[in-house]
């Protein structure tokens, strides 16, 4: 027996011992492992993927409409075509009557071409109006820049047209599932596009007593979560500084007791804030910038700073008090239970 043939007869055996179902076995588990880490691996890159995204680029809160404007646009063009080859043979009929006298021919294009060229009019006049609104659309998700939240004045302004138009459309895309997860809060007057800012929002304004908010409450809280997405720092990080000072100050500071500090905060000083970060905004989306802006824009930052700081520490002082009072109870209260006998007069 050859060499070559010890070596066939070894390998056959090999193949059909059991100690090669055991290896095969094995490596099919790892492969089918492999495959299975590698599909979790392309779903899990797929969510971070999406997370990542900018919300008007995620297909998970907002739907393409470059189908339905391409099929408006097309249906247009159908019933322009179809309306003027009507029209042409409309016409053609039409000198046919005029030559013959036959009250026939006059007939056709009264009650068989007239209807036909009407519906087809309508029915472009539907896809014009269709596809100038789907335009809109895409100009509307482009005034968002990377943010989830707009106010419903620049949404009309981005698609240049008026705010009861703009209202109209976006009602339109929420019942029509463009936009999956949007709501209109304010009266109407701004759009949160995800639920995950929306749920920012009504936390924020729980905190600040939803009973007792007001519209420039809600309008200030919303306008934050909005420079707090769309910013670039260090003004992201001061909108969110804010945003936490509110809370704070609204949740823990007892408004009897600090009264006037709150109303100051209140009334001036978060609204004088906020303008500071509009006017921020302003020059921030203005695409020429004089050198007089770019000086504001410094001076905004470095003053926020310095704004925030202070808020900061009102913040400490008006709970401060808050905590002499809370000492004061507690005092007050083990004192009785002392005197009662429910304390020892060692116990602190």
């Amino acid at each position: 027996m050859t060499p070559k043939k010890d070596v066939e007869d070894q390998l056959d055996q090999f193949l059909e011992s059991e100690q090669f179902y055991k290896i095969k076995n094995i490596a099919g588990n790892l492969v089918k492992l492999s495959v299975d880490k590698l599909d979790n691996f392309v779903e899990g890159m797929k969510e971070k993927r999406q997370k990542k995204l900018p919300v008007i680029k995620n297909e998970n809160i907002v739907t393409s409409n470059k189908k339905d404007l391409a099929y408006y646009k097309f249906l247009s063009t159908i019933f322009t075509i179809f309306i003027w080859l009507n029209v042409f043979i409309a016409l053609l009929t039409l000198a046919g009557f005029l030559i013959s006298q036959e009250i026939e021919a006059l007939k056709v294009v009264l009650f068989f071409f007239l209807p036909i060229i009407l519906l087809f009019y309508f029915g472009n006049t539907y896809s014009k109006k269709k596809s100038k609104q789907l335009i809109r659309y895409k100009k509307y998700l482009n005034a968002f820049g990377n943010a989830s939240v707009a106010t419903l004045e620049n949404l009309a302004i981005s698609a240049n047209t008026d705010k009861d138009t703009a209202l109209k459309d976006l009602q339109h895309f929420i019942n029509n599932n463009y936009l999956k997860e949007a709501r209109l809060v304010e009266n109407n007057q701004i759009l949160i596009l995800d639920n995950k800012s929306y749920v920012d929002y009504k936390n924020y304004l729980k905190i600040s007593d939803l009973n007792e908010a007001s519209d420039k409450d809600s309008n200030y809280i919303t306008k934050l979560i909005y420079y707090k997405q769309n910013l670039k720092s260090p003004m992201k990080d001061y909108a969110s500084e804010l945003l936490e000072i509110i809370s704070k100050f609204k949740s823990n500071v007892d408004k009897d007791l600090n009264k006037s500090s709150y109303e100051k905060f209140r009334s001036y000083y978060i609204p004088e804030t906020i303008n500071l970060f509009d006017q921020y905004s302003k020059i921030e989306n203005s695409k020429i910038k004089t050198n007089d802006e770019i000086e504001v824009k410094k001076e905004i930052e470095a003053s926020l700073k310095d704004i925030i700081s202070g808020l900061k520490k009102l913040l400490e002082a008006t709970f401060e008090m808050n905590y002499i009072n809370i000492k004061s109870d507690i005092s007050v209260l083990k004192s009785m239970l002392k005197n009662d006998g429910y304390i020892d007069e060692d116990f602190n």
